[in-house]
């Protein structure tokens, strides 16, 4: 049986995108999006530190507003680094719109992305849905509590993404809840819409037949067939159009990081976290779908909200559980379940028997009070689940080598965010993210020497100790693959006699190392400033402890002659 919009609500069939608009409404929307403003001003400026996933996408949306394409270095074939491709594209548009450096236009865009994004629940829940003020109200500020000043602080793209699912899923629900019909201009709205979900993230794909399904699903297949035929024919033509592209432009049909982090296998903790990161997200939910389950028709709305939500969640499986920072690829479920909440609770008090304006006032008062209250206390602890500082590392070395950038030096880095991009200098990412040579046939002595790096940077660091938990493979996997290139990158610093100029860290076996090529023109110049100068490590933006004169780089590989793929244990 389908979902009929018809059976519930007294208005709920009744056409129409948006429904009466009322001046208090126009004030709380007002409020929640100056609210969310003040949140995240303050990180539109210089403050905090930065990520190295964030940071490296920068360095690509620098080398687009600059012309020289999507290149990680300027000059060399085009690389698919930047798995946010159109977020990566839009950060270069206002970078060269406004002409700044990248991480400002980054953080300009991503305060104006959060911004829309409150107004974009409220006025979706509100106007659209014809959710109670203050319900569309407390679903607004829920977001307001998801982060959004680390994620300015951090570069990562979530909010860019959030918003566009929103976008889109406001059509879809508008679909369900009858206030659109899928006409061609609707249909063609929300597949165009959809695909750019695809195109902001690899996984968006996923996201947006998700939602089509979930749609198709409560409406059926006879009243969404024009819908159907309208996204498959926008997906294979537009969509086969740019993944043709994208193939021969880059030469790899997928991302390049997909290759170093999927490696066909099966990622058990990448499908924990994200589950666990679903329930951290989604907790206050909870209860309020559970009201939803006395309703045949709305445990049928329930099944409809679990299809985006559990198949989202399972494609992470195919992926290691590394660089999930701040939850930000779980975060399009946020916007898909708060737009979905109104649906499940429309009249769900009339059914249990409660009238609104049959209750005494101070029992409307008390129970708007700990509605308040709870919205309040979600949002604090929502706000919670994100730190409001980040590691400072890297920023402050990597703009003073910029002076060297016309040089034509080149650095060959595990930490292939902060120094990168803020230095400028032509960069071998040696874990492959960023480099499809490594990422395809992994990193040798060979080809290090094609560039002869004027800086070696690597994390030397002991792992966890390894188990048989099948949750644990994952990082034994990522182990095996850091131990391999740091392994290299020493060896390499040794046979070419670099000089070590620091070892940088919160304890001996737990650094930042930094090689510097000898008998450049720099070379005394770049060993001095990075001895003599304060570094903040990386792991934890706590001022370091330089250990290279009781350096041992034997600490985490005991066994520097083992062949590649050998078993690395820490003594």
């Amino acid at each position: 049986m389908n979902y009929d919009p018809s059976t519930t609500g007294a208005d709920a069939a009744r056409p129409g995108f948006f429904g009466r608009v009322r001046s208090l409404d126009f004030l709380l929307l007002a409020l929640l999006m100056l609210f969310s403003a003040s949140l995240a001003w303050p990180y539109l400026g210089n403050r905090g530190g930065s990520s190295e996933d964030g940071a490296m996408l920068l360095r690509y949306s620098q080398n687009v507003a600059d012309g020289h394409g999507i290149v990680w270095n300027v000059g060399q074939p085009p690389v698919e680094g930047a798995t946010d491709f159109f977020y990566m594209l839009a950060v270069a548009f206002v970078a060269k719109l406004t002409h700044h450096d990248a991480w400002i236009a980054c953080r300009e865009l991503l305060f104006c992305s959060w911004i829309a994004l409150t107004g974009v629940i409220f006025a979706a829940t509100r106007w659209t849905l014809r959710a109670p003020a203050l319900l569309a109200f407390a679903l607004a500020l829920y977001v307001c509590g998801a982060g959004e000043g680390p994620y300015l602080q951090t570069f990562f793209g979530a909010p860019f993404m959030m918003l566009v699912v929103a976008l889109t899923w406001w059509i879809g629900v508008a679909l369900i809840a009858g206030r659109l019909k899928p006409t061609v201009p609707v249909s063609l709205a929300f597949s165009l819409l959809a695909l750019t979900i695809g195109l902001t993230r690899p996984e968006g794909n996923v996201m947006a037949i998700l939602l089509l399904a979930a749609i198709v699903f409560l409406l059926g297949l006879r009243a969404t067939q024009r819908l159907i035929l309208t996204f498959a024919a926008v997906f294979l033509v537009l969509g086969g159009t740019y993944f043709a592209w994208r193939w021969h432009y880059f030469g790899y049909p997928l991302p390049n990081p997909f290759y170093v982090k999927g490696g066909g296998h099966l990622h058990l903790a990448g499908l924990k976290r994200a589950i666990g990161n679903d329930i951290r997200l989604l907790w206050p939910a909870f209860p309020l779908a559970a009201l939803a389950l006395r309703n045949a028709k709305r445990r049928r709305l329930l099944l409809a909200l679990a299809i985006p939500l559990v198949g989202y969640s399972a494609i992470w499986i195919l992926l290691t559980a590394e660089n999930n920072h701040l939850m930000r690829f779980q975060m399009p479920v946020l916007p898909v379940t708060l737009l979905f909440l109104p649906l499940l609770l429309e009249d769900v008090f009339v059914e249990m028997g409660f009238s609104w304006p049959q209750l005494l006032p101070s029992v409307r008062l008390g129970l708007t009070v700990a509605g308040c209250l709870y919205a309040v206390s979600c949002f604090v602890e929502f706000k919670e689940l994100s730190p409001d500082s980040l590691p400072t590392s890297g920023r402050e070395f990597a703009t003073h080598l910029r002076q060297y950038q016309d040089r034509g030096y080149t650095m060959a880095v595990t930490e292939a965010g902060q120094f990168p991009y803020f230095s400028r200098w032509n960069a071998i990412d040696v874990l492959g993210l960023n480099d499809a040579y490594i990422a395809h046939h992994g990193l040798d002595e060979s080809y290090l020497d094609r560039y002869k790096p004027e800086l070696i940077l690597y994390h030397l660091y002991i792992p966890e100790p390894s188990s048989n938990n099948p949750l644990q493979s994952d990082q034994d996997q990522i182990n095996a693959r850091d131990f391999h290139s740091v392994r290299v990158l020493y060896q390499y610093a040794q046979h070419h006699h670099y000089v070590l100029a620091a070892a940088y860290g919160s304890e001996p076996c737990n650094l930042n190392v930094f090689w510097v090529r000898p008998n450049t023109p720099d070379t005394e110049a770049i060993v001095e400033y990075l001895r003599n100068t304060p570094y903040y490590f990386l792991d934890n933006g706590k001022i370091s402890t330089d250990y290279r004169d009781g350096f041992k780089p034997f600490c985490t590989f005991p066994d520097l002659n083992a062949p590649p793929d050998a078993p690395i244990t820490a003594p």
